[in-house]
């Protein structure tokens, strides 16, 4: 499997050149990455599911280092038909596979090397759960908590069920709002209490009122719900008007930055927000996000080591026949500094669902059509400058929805995940990566020669490396094919033909290098 190529980063303390990443892999359009996890040092765990009919159960891991380049990988079809993985935990011994659809729920246990420990179903499902399920898995430690919801909505009813690293120990409880309110869950993050999270969504809304539609915020604990908030970022009625928050994550202040979009009147048109709020659900501010091309909704937002943020979105005309993806950073109070999309000008395959923020300070995207790795300013290969989005600042009107929580004892069948083949085929297309120069009295970035070439190739000029100097070349699937000492030069007459990256890890240099 050929997945992605090039140079890794080096921590620099200095640098003569900036330091870019710019990779992106393409995807089948019939797989969306539903989760990337990450696992410290720029590796992430990339989870795919094949989500068309018949084979919408499919899921496929792809465990990738800080260059894109995968480890490990396995696939295999969750223990009930007609269900397909929604979500990725990572454990202290390993990851939590979640999901569901037209089948009970299931959880499935992996260890570190793609092994799986166990696998169930929650097919205790009290009456008030309808419709097609949702899941997601947290971490809890050494043990997790998962929550269940409608996709649908069509009920007023979240279930959480309590579960030990063994798949053993199972408790739930039932957190049921007012019989005529409906909602569905998009996510939930962790909190400084292992026990207690919080779920986020949207179109929470009335059924009793028209077009009255809401983003919802809540508190998960052992317990059940301890408190929930509908946020009414838009409100107008004659239509059914969604709202919907679909990322959330917990900011280095201890706050947290919520990511949604509301579609507006006229029906059709669509605008994103940023939310920041305490841990109360508070709001500290909130800002709307217009692209006065199209349509523009936001899926979610990341906090930047410089304290700014940064929004993905995506950007429809109407009738919807283009999509492209619009990253825009802002600033700490959610001001407009700068936009980009990926374009590759074809209107097909541009649409990321989801972005994580991995431990180095890059971003990668991810969802149907690319994968794609941002430096830590925001910046990758194909994106190009926007100016269409601006901003206006609002105060969302929020109202405290009571809750009551009624406990329950799941039950479980324990049907083994089916191992099957990887079938997910990746190609890189575009490469890009230009890192930066360590500072080095009298010495600048070395370049290699002759490009291209079958026979040795050598780096700056005479003298330039010396011959003990380690080396490292990998091929494009970003596989090790020399390490050892520079010798004279590089001898690529040994090599198939192909790109290679040759690295000097010493002097922190990355070269790109050709064999005819």
């Amino acid at each position: 499997m050929r997945i992605l190529f090039g140079c890794p980063m080096y921590a620099l303390v200095a640098t003569s050149a900036a330091q870019t990443i710019g990779n992106y892999v393409p995807v089948p359009w019939d797989y969306r990455c539903f989760d990337v996890v990450d696992r410290g040092a720029g590796n992430t765990l990339l989870a795919f599911a094949h989500d068309f009919w018949p084979d919408s159960s499919t899921v496929e891991l792809l465990w990738t280092d800080a260059a894109q380049t995968v480890t490990n990988a396995v696939a295999f079809t969750p223990p009930a038909n007609g269900i397909y993985a929604q979500d990725v935990a990572l454990l202290p011994d390993g990851f939590i596979v979640a999901g569901g659809f037209d089948a009970p729920p299931f959880l499935t246990k992996l260890n570190d090397a793609g092994v799986q420990q166990w696998s169930q179903r929650i097919l205790t499902a009290p009456a008030v759960l309808q419709g097609q399920y949702g899941m997601i898995a947290m971490p809890r430690g050494n043990d997790l908590s998962a929550y269940a919801y409608a996709t649908d909505f069509t009920t007023n009813a979240i279930l959480r069920f309590d579960v030990n690293g063994t798949g053993s120990g199972l408790t739930g409880v039932t957190s049921s709002m007012a019989q005529n309110y409906v909602l569905r869950i998009d996510g939930a993050v962790p909190t400084g209490d292992p026990d207690v999270h919080l779920l986020h969504g949207g179109s929470a809304f009335n059924t009793t009122i028209t077009g009255e539609v809401n983003a919802v915020l809540g508190e998960f604990g052992t317990g059940g719900c301890n408190w929930m908030k509908f946020y009414d970022m838009q409100p107008f009625t004659g239509v059914l008007q969604f709202e919907e928050m679909w990322g959330m994550r917990r900011l280095s202040d201890g706050n947290y930055a919520c990511a949604g979009y509301v579609t507006e009147d006229p029906e059709g048109y669509w605008h994103g927000f940023v939310m920041k709020v305490e841990p109360d659900g508070d709001v500290l501010w909130a800002r709307n996000y217009f692209d006065t091309t199209g349509r523009f909704a936001v899926r979610d937002v990341v906090e930047l080591p410089s304290g700014d943020f940064l929004i993905t979105g995506d950007n429809q005309t109407d009738p919807p026949e283009v999509i492209t993806t619009i990253v825009v950073r802002l600033s700490p109070l959610g001001d407009v500094l700068s936009a980009q999309k990926f374009d590759l000008g074809t209107g097909a395959g541009q649409l990321f669902w989801s972005s994580t923020s991995d431990g180095d300070g890059t971003v990668r995207l991810a969802g149907f059509g690319r994968i794609a790795m941002l430096d830590a300013n925001g910046v990758g290969c194909d994106f190009t400058p926007v100016f269409s989005i601006t901003t206006s600042p609002f105060q969302p009107t929020v109202t405290v929805v009571p809750v009551s929580n009624t406990p329950f004892t799941p039950t479980i069948d324990c049907t083994p995940a089916e191992v099957r083949p990887m079938e997910l085929s990746l190609s890189a297309e575009c490469i890009s990566a230009t890192i930066g120069i360590a500072e080095q009295a009298g010495s600048d970035a070395l370049t290699a020669h002759p490009v291209p070439t079958n026979d040795m190739l050598c780096i700056g000029a005479p003298g330039a490396v010396g011959s003990s100097e380690p080396i490292v070349v990998r091929n494009a699937a970003g596989a090790l094919v020399f390490s050892g000492a520079y010798g004279k030069g590089v001898r690529m007459g040994a090599f198939a033909s192909g790109v290679y990256a040759i690295e000097l890890p010493r002097l922190r240099q990355c070269i790109m290098a050709v064999r005819e």
